[in-house]
């Protein structure tokens, strides 16, 4: 679960789920609450933008809306209070079949590197009538939706991403060595990966893995990839599908060399 620093709490007597929704689609969904756009986009000659949130339920919810800085640091998500952004209506209802629009705005200044934000909007707990007839809490499974937002830098955009493969510190359950895709940005604005393939020199698919993960300037990203046994520096070709401006070239990797993995 991400990290976070400032205001965003949880509550001890709900069940919260956590809705990381900035896929592909132009539609974000969580259980009965769904929000559109799933991204925006903002700059200092467009400083506000709209998001839509309906209530496909039939019973009223109440929603908290919390905007915060994002970045990572070793793989991790970190966020942090920020005021480059203000939302309005911060706290609001949403009646059954509904919808609420929420006003988001900057209010910062843009630098070199992208900024990188996100919007929470949280499902608040509603009261309930308990067993004796008094107001209570029930047991409830709260919804927070996050829309990433992201501020061109004042500088020509630039893309500059490496590419390789690393050893995991593991082994997969057919005894082979496991390796993880490693891409750090040192770009200065954001990527993200919408689907990676994994082919041998010959063409032949080795791997498929549709996602949806941001890397932000700065950072670097890891994840496993399903390979079947391969010898050290076998030589792979990557195909990177992303929200890149231009179509990203294959990339040639070859696999680590490792020793012996620990028991």
């Amino acid at each position: 679960m991400p990290r976070t620093s400032g205001a965003i709490r949880g509550w001890l007597p709900f069940v919260l789920a956590l809705a990381m929704l900035s896929g592909l689609a132009g539609l974000a969904r969580a259980a009965g609450l769904n929000v559109a756009p799933v991204r925006l986009n903002l700059s200092a000659e467009r400083t506000t933008a709209a998001l839509t949130l309906g209530n496909a339920d039939e019973e009223e919810v109440g929603i908290q809306v919390e905007v915060m800085r994002w970045r990572q640091e070793d793989g991790r998500d970190l966020f942090e209070p920020t005021r480059d952004l203000v939302v309005n209506p911060g706290i609001f209802k949403v009646a059954g079949k509904g919808r609420q629009i929420v006003r988001v705005g900057f209010q910062g200044k843009p630098g070199e590197v992208e900024g990188s934000y996100r919007v929470f909007l949280q499902q608040l707990p509603r009261a309930a009538q308990d067993a004796d007839g008094g107001t209570g809490v029930r047991l409830q499974t709260l919804l927070r939706i996050s829309i990433p937002i992201f501020v061109p830098p004042v500088t020509e955009a630039r893309s500059d991403l490496s590419w390789r493969l690393v050893a995991a510190s593991g082994k997969s359950p057919g005894g082979s060595r496991e390796l993880s895709l490693q891409v750090v940005n040192r770009g200065n604005e954001h990527l993200q990966l919408t689907q990676v393939v994994v082919r041998r020199p010959d063409g032949t698919e080795l791997a498929r893995s549709p996602m949806s993960r941001y890397v932000l300037p700065g950072a670097s990203l890891a994840w496993p990839l399903q390979l079947p046994p391969l010898p050290p520096d076998a030589p792979l070709t990557i195909e990177v599908t992303s929200d890149a401006r231009s179509p990203l070239p294959p990339i040639a990797v070859r696999t680590p060399h490792v020793g012996p993995a620990a028991d």
